[in-house]
């Protein structure tokens, strides 16, 4: 029952982060438009990020507490912030080197929707808010939003199938985080290279979770992952992710 509460809970969320066109997204962006020399665009997709951020933390809240998730198990931290400034970056190297490899034996060119994803659907948020300022700004947002990533799809999920065997939890969390990555994008094709990162990202933090349950680590694995992706995806482009 706490599954099926997580998946209807989760879908509902993505059900309205692919339609952020809100009317409160569009007065916030033009009202900071007029402080930020960026184009509107730049401003909304920023804006977008940071509101769904917010929903998906909000999601974490009502869904932990109606599962009766032990929030304070979060709360414990597992190793030194330090130590999980370490493991963590390293942990992201790694596992982009994975996905990348990846990710060119599964979509070489000229398939390259999935190697050119840094301009499609909800990828844009994430570059636009590094250009309106990239360690004010984009750092913090993309912090802020992976962070409820791996609340959702680790702590959540696995907690929701707790009873099962483990490798049953790993899979379900995982191909939820598979799945999630493909609602806003406009083509198949471009949720290719974050689907590649996806398995890998949930396989291995699902297993560490499983065993440690730290999410500070996981959570800089994520964003360290993400950032070399991003700026791998931008020079792909010719593009730079980020404006100084």
């Amino acid at each position: 029952m706490n599954l099926i509460i997580v998946i209807v809970g989760l879908t509902l969320y993505y059900c309205f982060y692919v339609r952020t066109d809100t009317k409160l997204v569009v007065q916030v962006s033009e009202a900071l438009v007029k402080y930020v020399s960026a184009p509107y665009q730049v401003v909304e997709n920023t804006v977008k990020l940071g509101f769904a951020g917010f929903m998906q933390l909000c999601l974490f809240i009502l869904l932990s507490l109606i599962i009766q998730y032990p929030l304070n198990a979060l709360l414990e931290l597992k190793v030194s912030v330090l130590a999980s400034l370490g493991w963590g970056v390293l942990l992201g190297i790694g596992e982009f080197g994975i996905a990348l490899a990846l990710t060119e034996l599964i979509a070489p060119p000229p398939l390259d929707g999935a190697s050119k994803p840094m301009v499609r659907g909800w990828m844009r948020q994430y570059r636009d808010a590094f250009r309106l300022q990239p360690f004010l700004v984009g750092l913090p947002l993309t912090l802020f939003y992976i962070l409820g990533e791996e609340l959702i799809f680790r702590a959540l999920f696995i907690w929701a199938c707790r009873g099962w065997s483990d490798v049953l939890a790993l899979v379900v969390s995982t191909s939820a985080f598979v799945i999630a990555q493909f609602p806003a994008m406009t083509r198949f094709e471009h949720g290719i290279a974050p689907a590649v990162g996806a398995i890998v990202v949930g396989i291995s933090h699902g297993i560490l979770f499983l065993q440690h349950g730290d999410i500070v680590t996981l959570s800089i694995a994520h964003c360290t992952m993400f950032f070399l992706g991003m700026i791998t995806g931008m020079k792909k482009e010719n593009t730079s992710p980020i404006t100084f």
